[in-house]
């Protein structure tokens, strides 16, 4: 398995991030079981793992607050997933999709995406 690059580890950090986000809430159910229960999962799994965020620090492509912030991220939606809540209707409705999204939009802003 070939390693990707740092830049493109942060491409697809980024792409991870998009993939969840408020105006994901007026999208069809297609659409948001595409972009959240298959890309975003994905990318949370591999992108917003610890050695790929300790990556993107080493280069300072990240602050050690999104870092945290990352991590905090990728433990909410692996607790979603564990739950009775990794569906659409909840993904709509849930107080907790509402902090992951939230914090989704937060790490975005604060990095300028």
């Amino acid at each position: 398995m070939a390693i990707i690059s740092v830049n493109q580890l942060f491409d697809l950090y980024i792409d991870t991030l998009q993939k969840c986000s408020k105006s994901l809430l007026t999208m069809d159910d297609e659409e948001v079981e595409y972009n959240v229960f298959e890309e975003f999962n994905i990318g949370v799994v591999s992108f917003l793992h610890k050695e790929s965020l300790d990556r993107l620090l080493s280069k300072q492509l990240i602050s050690h607050h999104i870092k945290e912030e990352s991590l905090l991220l990728r433990e909410q939606v692996i607790n979603l997933e564990n739950s009775d809540e990794w569906n659409i209707e909840a993904f709509r409705k849930s107080d907790r999709w509402r902090l992951v999204i939230d914090l989704s939009d937060k790490i975005k802003s604060e990095l300028g995406v």
